[in-house]
């Protein structure tokens, strides 16, 4: 724990820090452990720019994590460092992330977090990081993701998300890395190594999108989205436009949604 942003670790309820308070912070880490009263973490816009590695573990009492926009990103370049995680925190019931944070960040970890309710990105946050993975979250609601969030993914799972309602996104989030080496043949559909799992969403109501979600994800499985109906699901243009693989058991109206969607499955 930074000292000059906690003055007392065992009794601090929230961090804030702003462009002004956080300029002087010269490190690549801000990895916040053993604070057993913080309930709220808020970081402004434009902070901790040369920060590479955000983790946040073992925060017994935190309920929110907000994250304002241009923070922790060095350029609009991909690179292979970034490391955002997010773990044994028992009562966080919220993450929000504003526009252009983390553009850079390679990894994304989101890991035992029981009471987490909602998560909201921003427009290309996390916009070259090869896997966004929501994995037995047992609180989880809702989830937005702006424009390009995750744009270049591999690898996309939404699994054992028992209370999720909605995932909507916008234009290009979650669109797939269209580069030559996810290309397994050289003509349409390409076959892209790119893969979406869709698994034991019993709640799930809402799935709606923009224009290019899903765009490059060659490989698709769904299993057990019993809720989701046709009234529930929309897609724009181009969206799963790629897609040549689909493994489907009882998710009817989104595999009907993704066979109108693509034309190679």
């Amino acid at each position: 724990v930074p000292e000059d942003m906690v003055y007392d670790p065992e009794t601090v309820e929230s961090i804030e820090e702003t462009d002004l308070t956080c300029n002087g912070y010269n490190e690549t880490e801000l990895i916040l452990k053993r604070l057993p009263m913080l309930k709220s973490i808020v970081i402004g816009d434009g902070c901790f720019g040369i920060v590479r590695v955000f983790e946040l573990d073992g925060l017994d009492e935190l309920e929110s994590v907000v994250i304002g926009q241009k923070s922790f990103r060095i350029s609009l370049l991909e690179k292979s460092d970034g490391s955002y995680r997010i773990v044994n925190c028992p009562k966080l019931k919220s993450i929000q992330i504003g526009d252009e944070s983390f553009s850079d960040y390679h990894s994304f970890e989101l890991n035992n977090l029981p009471s987490l309710q909602s998560i909201d990105i921003g427009y290309t946050c996390f916009f070259y990081a090869p896997s966004f993975s929501l994995t037995d979250l047992p609180q989880l609601q809702s989830v937005k993701l702006s424009y390009g969030a995750f744009e270049y993914v591999h690898s996309i799972v939404f699994e054992n998300l028992p209370k999720l309602q909605s995932i909507q996104l916008d234009d290009y989030a979650l669109a797939g890395d269209d580069d030559d080496n996810r290309k397994t043949i050289n003509n349409d559909p390409y076959n892209y190594k790119n893969t979406l799992t869709m698994r034991n969403l019993p709640s799930l109501t809402e799935f709606k999108g923009d224009e290019r979600n899903f765009r490059n994800i060659g490989s698709v499985i769904l299993e057990n989205i019993p809720q989701l109906t046709s009234d529930g699901i929309q897609f724009g243009g181009y969206c799963f436009y790629y897609t040549y693989s689909l493994q489907s058991s009882n998710a009817a109206a989104l595999e009907s949604a993704i066979r109108d969607k693509s034309d190679y499955v």
